[in-house]
């Protein structure tokens, strides 16, 4: 189909469920370009011509959309997909998941939207998981959907989920030994079961199967593998240094405590720190860093 184009079409274009890719043809020049840059050339005035494009042309439409963090956008189209029995449905899935994460993560824990947001992500990421459980991507949202979900779990539903959630960031870390979110991710995990009690470890087994096996240097480890590829994360140094408290080490701990607060570089009339600047302070006065 090729015809000028009017205001009317454009917005049935951008209203449809299917993506589309196009050419532009000024005098004697023909150019493939892609969707996202059909308006720039509407506005021009360009003929453009359209043709169906192939499912991986619309999910790189939608990653773009996610880098971009119109992760509502994103979600709104592949919730339509969805319905396209024709598709990949693994691939909307794990994208769905990403979505669902990524639209739950600014919200406060007590804003009922987040734990519903995240049921429906967890939801998402399981489904996906049964039809391709050795897909990076799967696995790496399906990780993110069930950890950022524990907060809400009961004890019971928490043990249980822990050693799927460390099964899966092992397959994916396996995959990609790199991916720092997940390093930290399982550097998390570690800290939390490490840090149980005796008595509270003894108790979760005998009342709902042994917790994972896990040691607090593998916390450290990742923690420390994590500063390296992404030296800036706040957060994750904090964790390190808190893994270096619960292991003993004192020394470690404030070194790390004081190198996440000299790296940030407050402006002088910012006065919303972030919460990992706030509690690197805090832990820093409690155990006698100066």
């Amino acid at each position: 189909m090729v015809a000028p184009i009017d205001a009317f079409f454009f917005q049935s274009i951008a209203n449809a469920i299917d993506l589309y890719v196009y050419s532009q043809q000024q005098q004697k020049s023909s150019l493939f370009f892609r969707f996202v840059e059909l308006e720039k050339d509407v506005k021009k005035g360009f003929i453009v011509t359209f043709f169906r494009a192939p499912q991986l042309l619309m999910f790189e439409y939608i990653d773009q959309l996610d880098s971009e963090n119109k992760h509502e956008e994103a979600y709104c189209l592949l919730a339509k997909q969805s319905l396209n029995t024709g598709l990949n449905q693994q691939e909307i899935l794990w994208r769905l998941a990403r979505s669902c994460v990524q639209l739950a993560y600014p919200l406060d824990m007590k804003n009922p939207k987040k734990k519903k947001l995240l049921d429906e992500g967890h939801k998402y990421a399981c489904s996906a998981y049964e039809l391709c459980s050795d897909d990076f991507n799967v696995l790496k949202w399906t990780a993110a959907a069930v950890g950022s979900r524990t907060d809400f779990l009961g004890t019971k539903e928490r043990i249980e989920q822990g050693n799927f959630f460390r099964d899966v960031l092992d397959k994916a870390l396996s995959i990609n030994p790199e991916e720092y979110t997940l390093l930290h991710m399982r550097g998390r995990l570690v800290l939390s079961v490490a840090s149980l009690s005796w008595i509270e470890r003894k108790a979760a087994t005998v009342l709902f199967g042994p917790p994972p096996e896990v040691s607090l240097d593998e916390a450290i480890r990742d923690f420390t593998a994590v500063l390296e590829l992404a030296p800036d994360w706040l957060e994750n140094t904090l964790f390190l240094a808190k893994a270096y408290l619960a292991n003993g080490d004192r020394e470690s701990a404030v070194h790390h405590l004081k190198q996440l607060i000299d790296s940030y570089q407050q402006n002088e009339n910012d006065k919303d720190q972030p919460e990992a600047l706030k509690e690197a302070k805090a832990l820093l006065k409690k155990h006698g860093g100066k």
